[in-house]
């Protein structure tokens, strides 16, 4: 498989040119396609590969991909969706890429973000925020900060710290939720601090709120999260749910309940800034009361989630990280956060904690994991307690976004 792979990244070299896209020659891309990022295992990089339907249950061929460089972290431009952004965590380089109509790539500029070197262990496509062709924000992993730079003339335009001298002692590294939020003219980012990985569950997450027009920060709160969270979702009726992570649910299960809150669901209010006193929904609710995190919203009351399912944990002690990444975690679904029902698919296979979700238009996807990361498969999150079955592969999938024409 190494060679194969190797062989197809010569192959997906040719398709990549310098400089913007020839006026007059070949247009650039205004089909609907999906591309799909891989995390290719061996000598490790990334890939890009375009796609028509991402929901055919088949293996991904990845004889055309793109190849990054490094870990690469790829997102889009919701006003040009021709466009695509990859972020390489081994050099802080920034890369923008034209697509042309005949399905090849165009390198299109690049700038450097200083000291932003990072493994993107914390690093999703879901940290950078578009608001227009000439203003974005880009949230450092490593430093804890939010870069506003320039997604049309490719330069940095700013930073703003983000707590850091609020938190006292020395710290590791700081941690941010999966999705930031613009509300009105306001940014809202969660990240928590800790001294080692098992510390972040233990640890309180702030939300951040950024004045985006002024180009600073407004208020930090402090919330109670029962956890590190990591999804969030933004309500009809202007909430912002937030959702414990797997993580912690897994530090709780290794330390026998000496490290980490139970799982929830909490409500903050972001025009008040206030939070809901009591959870929106405790893990003892749903499940039997088995441990849960990583709740993915669907809805205002839906939410898939991994479950632990304790019968398969052998009886030795665990490490967290086993834990995470060993064969031990299944989808459940929840129906309503008042009153709950709750179902667990047992039909699908067993595999890790982790399940991140990529929105296109108002469908909601996220990549099943197997166990050790030995392949992947994408699904579509349905709200009726179903799941979508799509591309697969010996890879690791770490994103699905639109490119061609703009979601509706």
């Amino acid at each position: 498989m190494r060679s194969l792979l190797l062989a197809s990244g010569l192959m997906a070299l040719a398709c990549v040119e310098e400089g913007p896209v020839p006026e007059g020659s070949t247009e650039v891309l205004t089909e609907p396609l999906f591309a799909v990022v891989v995390r290719l295992q061996g000598e490790g990089g990334s890939a890009v590969v375009l796609l028509e339907n991402p929901l055919t249950p088949t293996d991904l061929d990845l004889s055309n991909a793109l190849p990054l460089p490094g870990n690469g972290a790829v997102f889009g431009h919701p006003l040009e969706p021709s466009t695509l952004f990859v972020f390489s965590g081994d050099t802080g380089v920034l890369t923008r890429f034209r697509i042309r109509g005949d399905r090849t790539f165009a390198a299109d500029g690049e700038m450097a973000f200083t000291q932003l070197q990072t493994s993107l262990r914390f690093f999703s496509s879901n940290h950078f925020t578009i608001l227009s062709s000439t203003e974005a924000y880009l949230f450092d992993p490593v430093a804890g900060e939010l870069r506003l730079w320039d997604p049309d003339a490719m330069v940095l335009r700013g930073r703003i710290v983000l707590a850091r001298d609020l938190v006292p002692g020395p710290l590791l590294f700081p941690v941010v939720g999966f999705d930031q939020h613009v509300v009105g003219d306001e940014l809202f980012t969660t990240v928590a601090f800790a001294n080692s990985i098992e510390d972040v569950a233990d640890r309180t997450s702030l939300v951040t709120v950024t004045d985006i027009k002024r180009g600073e920060l407004s208020e930090i709160v402090a919330i109670n999260t029962c956890g590190y969270v990591r999804h969030s979702w933004l309500t009809a009726e202007g909430d912002l749910l937030f959702g414990t992570d797997a993580f912690s649910t897994a530090v709780g299960v290794a330390s026998e309940g000496q490290r980490s809150g139970p799982s929830c669901i909490m409500a903050f209010d972001p025009v008040t800034k206030v939070q809901r006193s009591t959870p929106v929904l405790a893990a003892e609710q749903v499940f039997d009361g088995a441990p849960v995190g990583n709740f993915i919203f669907v809805s205002d009351n839906q939410a898939w989630a991994r479950v632990l399912d304790p019968s398969l944990l052998p009886q030795a002690a665990l490490t967290t990280v086993e834990i995470t990444g060993g064969p031990y975690w299944r989808w459940g679904f929840i129906d309503g956060f008042d009153d709950p029902t709750w179902t667990i698919l047992d039909d699908r296979p067993v595999g890790t904690s982790f399940a991140d979700p990529f929105d296109i238009g108002d469908v909601r996807y996220a990549v099943e994991n197997a166990p050790n990361f030995e392949g992947s498969q994408l699904l579509r999150l349905n709200r009726d307690g179903t799941l979508t079955p799509g591309v697969r592969t010996d890879q690791t999938i770490r994103g699905l976004l639109p490119v061609g024409v703009p979601v509706p």
